[in-house]
């Protein structure tokens, strides 16, 4: 006698159906991670161009400036930057790049759903040359399509020092 073998169609139904209840489960919480590390790569990104603005005015004795840009050539005048930002050399002080200063690194969006503004009045971060920022403290405000509970603030101070707190917001809009 010949024995068959192979699954049955209750057998495969059963297994498609603990399948996508297991999808089910499990896309959500992939969103949620997807939205942490993107927070995480966006808190990263800010920190190394802080540093290199630092370091780089610092080291270098000369002006450098951090600010929203989307091309990653020229500056906006904006409180978001989530479109991406630039540094560079600002060997004039106008706080604007001009043809002779040197791209110190830029950085693109991060995902469509990251919003990232700065504190009223700071357009531009402009660090002197001993490496501390010119005006008040600057505050960078990342929220994401999670929830206000989940956004996160950076506080950079004038000697160029950053602090990370979770800071609830009400909306985080852009």
């Amino acid at each position: 006698m010949k024995k068959h073998s192979g699954y049955t169609l209750i057998e495969l139904s059963v297994t498609l159906a603990i399948l996508g209840i297991i999808f089910a489960i499990a896309i959500p919480s992939y969103g949620s991670v997807m939205a942490r590390a993107n927070m995480g790569a966006a808190e990263s990104a800010i920190f190394t161009s802080i540093n290199n603005a630092t370091n780089f005015s610092f080291i270098g004795g000369t002006r450098a400036v951090l600010c929203p840009s989307a091309d990653g050539i020229s500056c906006e005048n904006s409180f978001d930057w989530s479109d991406g930002w630039l540094v560079f050399e600002d060997n004039n002080a106008n706080r604007e790049r001009d043809a002779t200063e040197r791209k110190l690194g830029s950085f693109d969006e991060i995902s469509p759903e990251l919003h990232i503004l700065t504190s009223e009045g700071r357009t531009r971060i402009a660090f002197q040359s001993g490496g501390g920022n010119f005006g008040s403290n600057a505050h960078f405000k990342l929220c994401d399509e999670r929830s206000p509970k989940r956004s996160r603030s950076l506080f950079l101070s004038n000697t160029g020092r950053i602090r990370v707190a979770a800071s609830p917001q009400t909306s985080c809009t852009r």
